[in-house]
């Protein structure tokens, strides 16, 4: 009975802990794959978030800028997964602007409905999101994320600064979309499964042996089990059971550790592969929060050398024009090192990091990298490396750069390192390719911040887009006026809309426009700009922009206008001038025969009325040619201080005669202004002209003609506004001023008012305004002219300021006494012009002089040299053939340092004069002369420079 009932107890024992051991481990089994499938979800669902926000921070610029080829290295990393389903980037508008597939291939329609999105979004508050849905028959979780742009932007292009802490503003630009398969997880959880009910089932078989067996001793190691159990579900991984015993129930509790320990380890295995993950998106994030380069390379090298534990890091930048591998960034190294290669780039097929950028595939080295036959510079293998691996870094298809992370002994990087080291590799070449990029179009922005050319950008609708400073300050329209306002409405076109229209048709059809505009800015001055309007294509060939780039003309053209009108005067000038010498030496002749032949002749007689009328018109004609030389500024000036106010007060009695009796003459005169150093003759002359002129231009109406003196500062600012057609020095000037109320000229008239002979009258005056222009200029003054058509004239003239006092006494004149000089003065006479040499060699017999002539410089200097000692005074002309008058004077003074010279010219004094600097001319007779003219000088130079012994 008691075998019954202990074969009963046992029986039931065995049933009751068989049925136990079934029960714990049904509920174990549960509890672990309840609790490995939770974690496994919640990593699952973690990496899905993880990928989705990942793929939104790095497409920013490629949303942005809504180029594929941006997005792709993004897509491409995302499709690296192994549980991808799908991945679509949105714009804002939830287009679909990149995308991938498992299996490369559009499973279903990307775009969404509008708003669906958006609405999907704001229902969970806007953060990233996951849900479950079905793709293809399979569930999946499916990811969504915002992208985001955290990167000032300014009105003005892309004026970013990564230096200078801006504004952010965190505007949604679009959406990121990921489905991930469950599949994997399922396959896991099935594995799972299959192993423990096979455990199971193991323990079942094995637990009824030992039952059977041993009923006694089960229910201390159940209750262990139990306990332990209870842990299990707990979480606790780190509980054993702990026996003693190598029997089966040792055996059981040894497996249950075990066990224990592949799900403790398998736990460790997820949560370092979490953190790994963790650890590469957060470098990723450092390599996408800045565009600055340097930044950039800093913070990966930091990120990647903490968590691998290296020593070492380096990374070089290549350029891919010449392959050469420059220094990019660096930490662990010695200055030596850096220095090197900061002064040699690496070139190409030197060395390992050289290997590595044009094989496009990784080194890994263990042990003793400074050794390794491959390093070729010296000071690598000085700084004692010792496990290494170098990483191409990808941008598209071109490697970029190459990242090299290094350990010193005993350290050693393992092939996580590497994993982490790849990961990281596709986030730089996205780095380094935005900050080039970034760095180019900041090259571009300054570019065209800081031209001088004027720069717009508009739409295909002719809407401004952009405007750059150069445009500002030529037309006046600032940015925020130009932008979204028409081209037409800015420029203003001048002349007509026909140009306007045409450029239109032009850059329209797809070609570039090139030409000279003529715009009114907005103050409504008129400029001139000269440059070229294109069409911006997009990659498809439809234009999306236009572009104009223009350069300021204005001052340039007026600048050519100066030119040519100085030119022109030049020319005239020097014709003029060559006109009026020639013709002065003819007159020497008539007028000196004429006087020589009238002092000969009694003064009754009736010849000597004809010779009086010849003489007065041989002056009259003197006087033409001294308008000549006033025109061409090279006019005989007798130059002393005087007071304008003065010259114009004791003019008013005859400018009231000239003028018509219509005309009112007023004067508007300040006192007190500074002399000025003038002919005063010539100036009554350009007083008298102006005021004649404006007396004219009234006609028959009444009208005023007002004469002004001032005194001015002229600055730069004051030459723009009122001389357009001169340039003169700061300084202070004494202006005059002849204004009329007479019908005014037109442009035309104005640019043709200072040619020689030109007149508004049937009949001319001569050289008019032109001689009051040279007249101006021979003094180092400056004219300018303002007309309106029905209003009237003003002509402005400005000499320079003096500090002399005005000067009131006579000048000294010598009488023709018919006195004689020392009976035995001998005077050599070189003049190219036989008249010449004629009449002065009669004029100085008459005064008791013997005279040796010579016909041009050549045989003046021969006389000279030949009769040296006998010779007391040489008149010499100033141009001649063979030598020169300056030649000439040279030659003699070698042969006899002090002999005194007069100079006798065609052209002024002061232009022949500074011809012969330094020379020391003892006097200058200005041509036509008279006798008394010659008279008088020749005695001024025996008086004061002839000595004799």
């Amino acid at each position: 009975m008691f075998d019954n009932a202990n074969r009963g107890f046992k029986a039931r024992v065995f049933w009751y802990v068989t049925l136990l051991i079934v029960s714990l481990f049904i509920f174990f089994t549960a509890s672990f794959i309840y609790q490995q499938k939770k974690s496994l979800e919640e990593q699952f669902i973690k990496r899905g978030l993880s990928i989705v926000k990942n793929l939104a921070n790095n497409s920013e610029l490629g949303v942005f800028t809504e180029n594929v080829d941006f997005l792709r290295p993004s897509i491409n990393g995302a499709r690296s997964e192994d549980n991808l389903a799908y991945a679509v980037v949105y714009n804002v508008q939830e287009r679909a602007l990149a995308h991938t597939f498992k299996d490369g291939e559009t499973r279903f329609s990307l775009d969404m409905a509008d708003g669906g999105i958006k609405a999907f979004m704001s229902q969970q508050s806007g953060k990233p999101v996951w849900r479950e849905t079905s793709f293809e028959g399979n569930i999946i979780y499916e990811f969504w994320a915002k992208t985001t742009s955290s990167t000032p932007i300014s009105g003005d292009l892309m004026a970013l600064d990564t230096g200078v802490p801006q504004e952010v503003t965190n505007e949604v630009i679009g959406y990121a979309r990921v489905g991930l398969s469950l599949e994997g997880i399922r396959s896991v959880i099935s594995k799972s499964i299959a192993i423990n009910v096979a455990i199971l089932f193991a323990f079942l078989l094995l637990g009824a042996v030992i039952t059977f067996l041993l009923a006694k001793m089960i229910t201390e190691p159940i209750e262990s089990l139990v306990v332990a159990t209870e842990a299990l579900a707990g979480g606790d991984l780190d509980h054993k059971i702990e026996f003693g015993r190598d029997d089966e129930i040792g055996k059981l509790a040894a497996s249950f550790n075990k066990m224990t320990m592949a799900v403790k380890d398998r736990e460790k295995a997820l949560e370092a592969s979490h953190k790994r993950l963790e650890t590469v998106n957060k470098i990723g994030a450092m390599a996408n929060s800045s565009l600055n380069l340097d930044l950039v390379l800093e913070n990966i090298l930091d990120g990647v050398m903490e968590e691998v534990g290296a020593s070492v890091g380096m990374i070089f930048l290549r350029d891919l024009r010449t392959g050469k591998l420059g220094w990019g960034a660096s930490k662990g190294l010695s200055q030596a090192f850096v220095d090197g290669y900061k002064r040699r780039a690496i070139e190409p097929g030197e060395g390992l990091t050289a290997h590595i950028a044009e094989s496009g595939e990784p080194v890994y080295i263990r042990e003793k990298s400074s050794q390794d036959s491959r390093i070729v510079r010296s000071v690598i293998k000085d700084e004692n490396l010792n496990s290494f691996i170098g990483i191409p870094i990808f941008a598209g298809d071109e490697v970029v750069a190459v990242m090299n992370i290094l350990t010193r002994p005993p350290d050693i990087l393992d092939e996580r390192s590497m994993t982490v080291i790849k990961s990281v590799a596709s986030y730089l070449g996205s780095a380094i390719l935005n900050a080039r990029l970034f760095a180019e179009s900041q090259r571009l922005a300054k570019a065209i911040e800081q031209s001088m050319e004027e720069v717009i950008i508009a739409d295909t609708d002719g809407s401004i887009q952009y405007v750059n400073p150069a445009f500002e300050r030529i037309t006046g329209f600032k940015l925020s006026e130009a932008v979204g306002r028409k081209l037409s409405q800015i420029l203003q076109i001048d002349g007509s809309s026909d140009l306007y229209q045409h450029i239109l048709d032009t850059i329209s059809r797809g070609s570039v426009w090139s030409g000279r505009i003529v715009s009114r800015a907005r103050d409504g001055d008129e400029y001139v700009t000269y440059g070229v309007i294109s069409p911006l294509f997009d990659s498809d060939g439809n234009i999306i922009n236009y572009v104009s780039v223009m350069r300021d003309i204005t001052n340039e053209e007026k600048m050519e206008r100066q030119v040519q009108q100085v030119q022109k005067l030049e020319s005239l000038g020097v014709l003029a001038g060559g006109i009026a010498h020639d013709f002065n030496n003819l007159l020497v002749g008539i007028l000196g025969n004429a006087e020589l032949a009238l002092g000969d002749l009694p003064e009754d007689s009736e010849a000597s009325k004809s010779i009086l009328d010849l003489i007065r018109i041989s002056r009259r004609a003197a006087d033409l040619v001294q308008q000549m030389l006033a025109y061409s500024g090279k006019g005989k000036f007798i130059v002393e201080a005087i007071d304008l106010a003065c010259v114009v007060k004791d003019m008013v009695e005859l400018l009231e005669v000239a003028i018509a009796k219509n005309v009112t003459l007023k004067l508007n005169i300040t006192e007190d202004v500074p002399t000025i150093e003038v002919d005063v003759t010539q100036i009554r002359q350009v007083l008298m002209n102006l005021v004649i002129n404006a007396s004219e231009s009234i006609g028959q109406n009444n009208g005023t003609v007002t004469v002004t003196t001032s005194q001015v500062e002229v600055t730069d600012r004051y030459v723009s506004r009122v001389f357009w057609d001169e340039e003169i020095p700061d300084g202070i000037y004494v202006c005059l001023d002849v204004s009329d109320t007479g019908e005014g000229m037109d442009e035309e008239t104005k640019a043709k008012i200072f040619d020689p002979f030109f007149t508004t009258k049937f009949t001319g005056r001569g050289l008019g305004l032109a001689a009051v222009m040279g007249i101006v200029r021979g003094h180092n003054g400056a004219m300018s002219v303002y007309s309106e058509k029905g209003v009237g004239t003003t002509f402005k003239i400005l000499l320079p300021a003096s500090a002399q006092r005005a000067v009131s006494a006579p000048v000294k004149d010598y009488n023709d006494d018919g006195d004689k000089l020392v009976d035995d003065l001998c005077v050599l006479v070189v003049d190219d012009e036989e008249t010449v040499r004629s009449v002065t060699k009669r004029s100085l017999t008459k005064l008791g002089c013997s005279v040796v002539l010579a016909c041009d410089g050549q045989e003046g200097v021969d006389i000279f040299t030949a009769q040296h000692d006998s010779i007391d005074l040489v008149v010499l002309d100033m141009t001649m053939p063979r030598l020169n008058g300056l030649e000439a004077l040279k030659e003699m003074r070698k042969v006899q340092a002090d002999i005194p010279v007069i100079l006798f010219s065609g052209y002024s004094e002061q232009e022949a004069t500074s011809v012969f600097t330094d020379m020391g001319i003892s006097g200058f007779i200005q041509k036509p002369f008279t006798k008394k003219e010659l008279f008088r000088m020749v005695k001024e130079v025996v008086n004061k420079d002839i000595r004799r012994v």
